[in-house]
């Protein structure tokens, strides 16, 4: 529901009027408030995915409440809560063993009151998102929002993580060293497919090429899985040609990058699968008005470019395997890299990608 349009009354008529079987319930606005939370709770035994955005209606223990009642729940997305504290957001991630869980754009001590207990209770947690103004650039998305060291190694440690996604979140280098593994002998093998570090995220080049080095698809000995890297660059996580290449040959199918010193060439020879790119040198999409498509602006076809045809593919850097160019996506300065929160949008359920940058007939220029 959105705006007005439907009351707490007016959901809980809904719900008598034979809608038990509810399992998908998205409000945002005015419609999210505790009233209509409670109603959820007495009404729907069988919820399964629970998607709150952009109000100052609900409280925290209302949330909780609802979290904990709703024993199939599974997929919880919380954006712009601004009447739940991050304490409150902390006790609500860990009332259930979710699948899902992603917060956006809500308190800005989340990640502070992250402590390795908290995070260590998302044993069951697959998707995993913790958003801060993405989309802005750097410059104007203000300071970053801390993890503690111990947090970050904790949430590096989560085995099953498949997605990780932080945006504006200062995780450090301490995150990606867990992730690889590293000082673990023998080194466990990694679920995680898909890695997304937007804005101001204190990671360096140095500990992202171990990361892929120890976790791609390709990479030698086998333990991970990685396929999809999302990334702002800076002085002290800088992407370029060669790095495009050396990613490709360890597994690497699918990049989004924002200030990358790359060029058309470079991408065009990475045989890479897909590329996405935000204000790196000449790949910037010429001026239109706003409401560009989420994907970015097509360069080029990538109609014949699925997520799918990268997955378990011979190793791309053989002698004997095609050229394949890159799809290529042109993003506009005020877009985000990971834009998966987008409500209407596809998506592979392993990916931060959305499907409509690799199907021309869904969207685009």
């Amino acid at each position: 529901s959105s705006g007005a349009a439907l009351t707490h009354a007016g959901l809980a008529a809904v719900l008598a009027g034979g809608r038990p079987a509810l399992r998908h319930a998205v409000l945002h606005g005015p419609a999210a408030t505790d009233e209509a939370l409670a109603v959820l709770a007495g009404g729907c035994p069988l919820l399964e995915a629970l998607w709150l955005s952009c109000t100052p209606y609900t409280s925290g223990p209302a949330v909780l409440s609802l979290v904990r009642s709703a024993r199939h729940l599974r997929d919880v997305r919380l954006d712009g809560l601004l009447g739940v504290s991050g304490e409150q957001l902390s006790g609500i991630a860990c009332a259930r063993p979710l699948h899902c869980l992603l917060i956006s754009d809500c308190t800005p001590d989340m990640p502070s009151r992250l402590h390795s207990k908290d995070v260590v209770a998302w044993s069951a947690v697959l998707r995993l998102g913790l958003f801060f103004e993405a989309g802005c650039t750097v410059a104007r998305a203000g300071p970053a929002k801390f993890l503690s060291e111990e947090a970050a190694v904790a949430l590096g440690g989560l085995l099953q993580l498949r997605a990780l996604a932080l945006a504006h979140v200062w995780a450090g280098d301490a995150l990606l060293a867990a992730l690889a593994g590293r000082g673990q002998v023998p080194r466990p093998a990694s679920a995680l497919r898909a890695l997304s570090l937007e804005g101001a995220h204190g990671t360096s080049a140095t500990a992202l090429r171990a990361l892929v080095l120890a976790r791609g698809a390709r990479s030698v000995g086998g333990s991970g899985q990685l396929e999809e890297l999302q990334l702002t660059c800076g002085p002290d996580c800088g992407v370029d040609d060669a790095s495009l290449a050396e990613w490709a040959a360890l597994g690497i199918c699918c990049v989004s990058l924002e200030g990358a010193a790359i060029t058309r060439e470079g991408v065009r020879a990475s045989r890479l699968r897909a590329v996405r790119a935000k204000s790196c040198g000449d790949l910037r999409p010429p001026a239109s008005p706003r409401m560009a498509p989420p994907a970015g602006q097509r360069l080029q076809s990538a109609a014949a470019h699925g997520l799918g045809a990268c997955r378990g593919q011979p190793g791309a850097s053989s002698g004997s395997a095609p050229v394949v160019h890159p799809a290529v996506r042109l993003l506009s300065d005020d877009q985000p890299l990971c834009y998966w929160w987008g409500k209407g949008y596809c998506y592979d359920e392993l990916s931060w990608y959305g499907l409509e940058h690799l199907d021309g007939s869904r969207s685009g220029p």
